[in-house]
């Protein structure tokens, strides 16, 4: 998801009220959208999809084609523009789409001044990284994660045919490159200011620092590795304005946070260090996720302060088991929203761990500060 965490500041922004012309045999091989996979892109793209693009084809076919074209003018009003091209256009005008989208999103990619912007968020992001871990937020090994980050590139991606970009503000699937998202679906006039809006939030940032931490063995189950690389981001925000980063959990968000974005797994990370009988230092839980892995001397520290203060053992291990059979469950009764999914599991066993933590630790569970006396860890 895209958090907004501040402006583009010092951004120039250049409104662009149509798109710019093209030399379509200088893109005609571009590899973005060849014109038979953009045909059937645009053929079996689901309808949310074609929504979503359909103002961006709809002004493409008209500044391309001519408005008072056959192909323009005979689109009935109740279809959308994908479904209308991918079933009446000629190879010759699919070829031409396909140039033309592909030059929509080379200008965009191969901007210096994105480019600019981009490699000086990542030069900023591994700055905050090196404070961080003077400030004893980070294990030593966090510093192999920012060299991985100075050899990874960033990629603006193209938002209609990578179906990855669907359902996403940008992904890191391996090797050196992050794929980040770009505004096509918005008019025009407003593509180029959300385009630096976003490049200044938080997205690239969660993604470069998952490229940074990639080749560790994760200490944490996915849901959390992602609530930690996104505390990354976040702590390096709240540290660069001089704010006491707290326990680093928004206490402030909106609905659409639990669609698509971490704001469940956070809420959990925060229950497991702050509900328990002694609450964990922020510290333990970054240095731990920055370490080598699940058997890292950082590690063992946070799960033998997880045990302590839940009063059992292996109490993270406990918590992480049952955070993936609730995901089952919920995964069984249909819901396809993955977010969704991973944030009603979530607080799920937050709810659990508040108020009845023993279907989470075993029957018989009873927390420390219930018990007389020193606490003395169950079994």
């Amino acid at each position: 998801m895209i958090t907004r965490v501040r402006a583009a500041e010092g951004a120039t922004f250049v409104p662009q009220e149509s798109p710019p012309s093209i030399d379509v045999a200088a893109v005609r091989d571009c590899k973005v959208s060849p014109a038979e996979t953009l045909r059937a892109t645009l053929s079996t793209a689901p309808a949310a999809t074609l929504a979503r693009f359909d103002p961006y084809l709809g002004y493409t076919a008209r500044h391309l084609f001519g408005r008072r074209t056959t192909l323009v003018t005979s689109k009935p009003d109740s279809q959308f523009w994908g479904s209308w091209l991918a079933s009446n256009t000629t190879p010759d005008e699919m070829r031409l789409l396909a140039a033309k989208h592909a030059a929509n999103v080379e200008s965009v990619s191969t901007d210096p001044e994105v480019h600019s912007v981009l490699e000086s968020r990542k030069r900023w992001f591994i700055d905050r990284m090196a404070d961080c871990l003077r400030a004893g937020y980070f294990s030593p090994n966090a510093l192999t994660a920012m060299q991985r980050m100075r050899q990874t590139r960033f990629i603006v991606g193209d938002p209609l045919s990578d179906q990855f970009l669907h359902n996403a503000s940008g992904y890191w699937f391996g090797g050196d490159e992050v794929v980040l998202n770009q505004p096509l679906d918005l008019p025009l006039r407003h593509q180029r200011r959300a385009l630096f809006d976003f490049l200044y939030s938080g997205t690239p940032l969660h993604e470069l620092a998952h490229s940074g931490f990639s080749k560790r063995e994760s200490p944490f189950p996915e849901p959390l590795e992602e609530t930690f690389v996104e505390d990354c981001v976040q702590l390096a925000f709240a540290l660069t304005d001089g704010r006491d980063p707290g326990d680093l959990y928004p206490q402030a968000h909106s609905a659409q946070d639990w669609r698509r974005s971490y704001i469940g797994r956070r809420k959990l990370r925060h229950t497991i260090l702050t509900a328990g009988r002694d609450t964990i230092d922020l510290k333990l839980y970054m240095r731990a996720g920055s370490s080598e892995g699940a058997n890292s001397r950082e590690t063992m520290e946070l799960h033998r302060a997880a045990d302590a203060s839940w009063g059992i053992r292996n109490a993270m291990q406990r918590i992480y088991r049952r955070l993936a059979q609730v995901e089952r469950w919920m995964s069984l009764r249909g819901d396809n929203n993955g977010y969704l999914i991973k944030n009603k599991a979530a607080m799920q066993v937050v709810d659990e761990l508040l108020r009845r933590p023993e279907l989470v630790f075993g029957k018989g569970y009873k927390r420390p500060n219930e018990r007389i006396g020193a606490v003395a860890l169950a079994a």
